[in-house]
């Protein structure tokens, strides 16, 4: 499967497929583009290195089947929500915030994170799923984990606090 994910002139796609004999998702290639300042990742290959921060946090699952997206992207500074709901808002984010954002996501290893962790075969259906993808100057991730899975960083759990945080 291929997500296409474009906002503003930036564009990341992402080859997403199944682990062996499992129904959960493994991010195996990550391209990302831009208009705005010619940039072309192609698996952390950068021909061209730009200034900016892109931000993806999909969160998915739980008893009442909730879907929500964070995006962000230094270019408008917009913090964009969607939830499976029909909620949708923005928020501009000062450039302290943002500077923020880039700390949070370096300093809580997330470069160094592995792509995918996996449930625990727990028996539980309800858990939630969290996928986060960020790029900054010129280096991006994508890790996938559960509430459930072992062995994930717990700094993950700082940095999706933090995303949502800035919506509040």
């Amino acid at each position: 499967m291929l997500m296409l994910i474009s906002m503003s002139g930036i564009s990341l796609l992402l080859q997403i497929s199944y682990a062996k004999e499992a129904s959960y998702p493994l991010v195996t290639q990550i391209s990302a583009s831009s208009t705005i300042n010619k940039l072309n990742i192609q698996n952390d290959n950068v021909s061209s290195i730009a200034p900016f921060l892109v931000i993806v946090y999909h969160k998915t699952g739980g008893l009442i089947g909730s879907d929500e997206k964070f995006i962000y992207n230094s270019f408008t500074k917009e913090m964009n929500y969607f939830n499976n709901r029909g909620i949708e808002f923005s928020k501009v984010l000062s450039d302290q915030q943002e500077r923020s954002l880039k700390e949070i996501l370096t300093n809580n290893t997330f470069f160094e994170a592995e792509s995918f962790y996996p449930p625990i075969d727990s028996g539980a259906a309800d858990f939630f799923e969290y996928t986060l993808i960020a790029t900054i100057d010129g280096k991006i991730n994508a890790v996938y984990w559960t509430d459930v899975s072992e062995d994930m960083p717990r700094q993950l759990w700082n940095i999706v606090n933090n995303i949502e945080y800035y919506l509040r």
